[in-house]
């Protein structure tokens, strides 16, 4: 009989979930909307499949311990719930860190637009204060003093 295992994570990032696959050493491909494994039981391939916006690991109930389904004594096989605890483990990092750099590219743009809407507020500045000079007479010359840019008004009268 086959079963669904309900994960205290929710698997919903596919990218975080292959991830984490890939760091437990666990070999996989992906067709359509399953990431099947190459973990075996009597049913077949053990496999992700995402339903209702959440993957969730479908496996044989009895685990696979069925005769002819592999050495199930060797170093390399762990019983589904060991599997899922050390995919849950791995996936949250994995989650964690696409989180953390998704904020990071995040800050930058918001950074970016902040130092844009800056340069064109002192365009606008600069562009104001030129017209208002010239209105009354006066050419503007800029100076450079350190980082600031210094405006010196000039009016020549004869």
């Amino acid at each position: 009989m086959s079963a669904v295992v309900k994960t205290v994570t929710p698997f919903i990032d596919q990218e975080s979930l292959e991830k984490a696959l890939d760091t437990i050493g666990i070999k996989y491909t992906v067709e359509h909307n399953k990431i099947v494994t190459n973990r075996k039981d009597y049913f077949g391939q053990q496999y992700f499949v995402k339903e209702n916006g959440a993957y969730s690991f479908r496996h044989d109930r009895d685990q696979g311990t069925m005769i002819g389904w592999g050495d199930m004594s060797g170093k390399n096989w762990k019983p589904v719930t060991k599997f899922l605890e050390e995919i849950e483990v791995e996936y949250r990092k994995m989650f964690q860190k696409k989180l953390e750099q998704l904020e990071r590219d995040r800050l930058e743009e918001e950074a970016r637009k902040l130092e844009e809407q800056r340069k064109q507020y002192i365009e606008k500045q600069k562009t104001e204060i030129y017209a208002k000079a010239e209105a009354k007479g006066y050419r503007v010359k800029e100076k450079k003093v350190g980082a600031k840019i210094k405006l010196v008004l000039v009016k020549h009268t004869y």
